[in-house]
């Protein structure tokens, strides 16, 4: 399996794209950078805050004003590659979040440095390895405690079980069942997590197909 020592993330709506790949032991990196815009910055210190307590980096937030400005994003992501250093096959851009705009101006970036992309596939825990090898691998991560999946989505769990967020009392009452009897609902979360991956398989996959065609 090829590793890295720095993965360089976009930071998105949906962060287990993110997360799973530093979650995994055997291919999580050392160091974490995530470029985030405005819009997503909230979703980067959540993201952060997982990462730190559950795999123990330290990521850093790469700020981009405007998600539209590639200019902007050019020269933020060469200054952080001056930064890291090191050699080029020890640093990869996780290719799966952010708009399709700034995910193809990051992989060409990286491509034209001699950098390697990867892109993670959540519904079967897949990483294509997008260096020319396109080399599969099948991540097998720590199981997610419902603590973190529900961190990531902005949930914060306080006295226990007690949840808070701008949502419906029903579904609180629901995460905070989940939460308190996690163990016993471990494996029906698990067959629940698996039939809607299977159900939204069918949109993800021309997303992909899109975006190897554009990279």
């Amino acid at each position: 399996m090829k590793t890295f020592k720095t993965h360089v993330c976009i930071v998105s709506d949906q962060p287990i794209p993110n997360y799973v790949p530093i979650l995994d032991t055997q291919f999580r990196s050392k160091e974490v950078f995530l470029l985030t815009t405005p819009k997503m910055q909230t979703k980067a210190e959540i993201l952060k805050r997982t990462i730190e307590k559950r795999c123990q980096i330290q990521p850093e937030i790469i700020n981009i004003d405007n998600a539209y400005n590639m200019e902007e994003l050019k020269k933020k992501i060469l200054v952080l590659l001056g930064q890291i250093g090191g050699q080029t096959k020890d640093v990869a851009l996780n290719v799966t979040g952010g708009t399709k705009l700034m995910a193809i101006a990051a992989f060409k970036l990286f491509r034209s440095a001699g950098f390697p992309a990867f892109y993670f596939t959540d519904n079967s825990n897949e990483i294509l390895i997008l260096d020319g090898s396109n080399d599969r691998y099948t991540l097998q991560p720590a199981k997610m405690e419902i603590k973190d999946y529900l961190n990531l989505h902005g949930y914060q769990i306080v006295s226990g079980s007690k949840i808070i967020r701008d949502i419906p009392t029903s579904r609180k009452h629901i995460g905070e069942e989940l939460v308190k009897k996690q163990k016993t609902y471990a494996d029906a979360i698990s067959h629940l997590n698996y039939i809607i991956s299977k159900g939204s398989e069918q949109k993800k996959q021309p997303e992909l197909q899109k975006r190897k065609a554009l990279l």
